[in-house]
């Protein structure tokens, strides 16, 4: 399975997050608290529907600002296709 395309809205510091992963490795990076684990966390949700964190009560964590809810989407392409 390849992830092709990964949104967020109001998650965690993304208001408005859509990135297009190339085939390939892709590397996330950027300085402390610019989001790189939420966009993490997001690619858990979409994929296994929780995230791998330690804490039990992770979901008010993962809202942003002010919000009730929020949106994660991953667009997958199985091998082969």
């Amino acid at each position: 399975m390849r992830i092709t395309r990964l949104q967020l809205r109001d998650f965690g510091r993304h208001r408005d997050l859509d990135i297009a992963l190339a085939p390939g490795f892709t590397i996330i990076r950027g300085p402390n608290e610019a989001g790189k684990s939420t966009i993490q966390r997001g690619l858990e949700l979409a994929l296994f529907r929780k995230p791998t964190a330690a804490t039990a009560n992770w979901r008010p964590s993962v809202l942003g600002r002010g919000e009730e809810r929020a949106f994660v989407d991953a667009n997958r392409v199985r091998r082969g296709r």
